[in-house]
């Protein structure tokens, strides 16, 4: 099939001798195994998952903006069901060879592309070595005897262990968004919060408290990071609020860069004010 109109995102201006291909949700151990050797890396999204209909309640793990303060030179492909529907063949020509001309590619073992997942490291190693480019296929890279997978780092951030997602992804979970206005209470208890508003399809780790730093002009600060539905004040929908001890400066609007690196405890429920005070105390001396 001739190819649709392919708009790509993030083409460095300088050329682009080495680039990585994948998906690279999170940017794990595995993709880093990937992107450490590239110039640039191609990423699809929508994740692949969503369009083909494969998956409807895919959380991912990096947004582009995520993705590109990990690793700043990220080329991105809006995936659509055309773009799914290009043969391998179209899709190298049209997308990597007329429009990144790589002279070396680097994908991961599990790397599959083109209509139906038809295009595999064979096809793509015959293909490259017609048109001069080296190719470059990763091993499964496993940490702690266990192979690095991103579903399995969205289970463990769902469910637990917290310490197993950071150990595979290698790096303390980021979470960027706006802060936006909320009710105000953590600054009546003492504690002010920047609350976050997160993209819908970003993968939320489990309720509770974390221990994590922020980014704020370029300096990082140790936060504590409350994620949940403020049972001890009624029903609410689940909310990202960070609290910079000693930092007091409105941060409205401002996109804020969160990073977690351990759950401190789970959800509570709390008699009143004072309790909830007296554990926040509590927390902030586990950061």
């Amino acid at each position: 099939m001739s190819a649709p109109e392919i708009t790509l995102f993030g083409v460095p201006k300088t050329p682009i001798h080495t680039l990585g291909l994948g998906v690279f949700d999170g940017l794990h151990r595995g993709h880093m195994a990937i992107a450490s050797q590239c110039q640039a890396i191609l990423t699809l999204s929508p994740h692949p998952a969503l369009v083909l209909g494969k998956k409807t309640s895919l959380k991912i793990l990096s947004t582009l903006q995520e993705l590109r303060h990990l690793f700043p030179q990220v080329i991105h492909l809006p995936f659509t069901k055309e773009v799914s529907q290009l043969e391998p063949t179209v899709f190298l020509e049209t997308v990597i060879y007329n429009r990144l001309a790589p002279t070396k590619i680097i994908v991961g073992y599990d790397y599959r592309f083109g209509a139906g997942g038809k295009g595999d490291f064979a096809f793509l190693e015959n293909w490259a070595s017609r048109h001069g480019i080296e190719t470059v296929q990763i091993s499964p890279l496993s940490y702690n005897g266990q192979v690095v997978k991103s579903s399995d780092i969205r289970t463990y951030l769902l469910e637990g262990p917290f310490d197993q997602a950071i150990a595979l992804l290698g790096h303390p979970y980021l979470i960027m968004g706006p802060v936006v206005h909320g009710e105000g209470r953590g600054k009546k208890l003492g504690f002010p919060t920047a609350n976050l508003q997160l993209p819908t399809h970003k993968l939320v780790p489990q309720l509770g408290v974390y221990a994590g730093t922020v980014l704020i002009k370029k300096e990082s600060r140790p936060a504590i990071i409350y994620i949940g539905k403020k049972p001890t004040f009624g029903e609410h929908e689940v909310v990202v609020e960070v609290h910079i001890p000693g930092f007091n400066q409105p941060l409205y609007g401002k996109n804020l860069a969160v990073f977690l690196t351990k759950k401190i405890r789970g959800e509570m429920v709390f008699t009143g004010p004072e309790a909830l005070i007296k554990q926040i105390q509590l927390d902030l001396t586990a950061i």
